[in-house]
């Protein structure tokens, strides 16, 4: 009550932008709890990033929802950077056709020494938070 805040950062007041990839103008929001936080950018690749970084310059969280299930695309080191998460969430398919996550953004995630949760191992994952601390509870099922 009055303690949880819902910021929506793009697409934005100027509505989809005709020259971006679908995936670019993925709904991206930020949630915070107290001095919890958490970034959802979508499907959200290169250039996505990079105009949320322009226009949002202010993006750090404890939690990063991995853009793009993890893709080549998406998650670039100066994105992770100004993000700066101590988990990552990376939802994704077992054995999945796309080869998702990709190597690259998984080196970047545990270069940073961020804790990586997937879904195609860990299953469900659920964040509990006071607002101050932060506990992780996974089940497969």
């Amino acid at each position: 009550e009055g303690e949880v805040q819902l910021d929506f950062l793009a697409p934005g007041s100027q509505g989809t932008l005709p020259h971006f990839d679908t995936n670019d103008n993925s709904v991206v929001m930020h949630l915070t709890f107290k001095n919890i936080s958490l970034l959802l950018p979508g499907d959200l690749m290169e250039l996505g990033e990079m105009v949320l970084l322009e226009k949002k310059p202010f993006l750090k969280s404890n939690i990063l929802k991995v853009g793009h299930h993890g893709s080549e695309t998406s998650t670039r080191k100066e994105f992770l950077e100004e993000v700066h998460p101590q988990y990552a969430v990376i939802s994704v398919g077992a054995y999945n056709s796309y080869g998702m996550p990709d190597s690259s953004v998984l080196d970047h995630l545990r270069q940073k020494g961020v804790t990586i949760y997937r879904t195609d191992r860990q299953g469900s994952i659920s964040f509990i938070t006071d607002g101050q601390k932060l506990e992780v509870e996974t089940f497969v099922p």
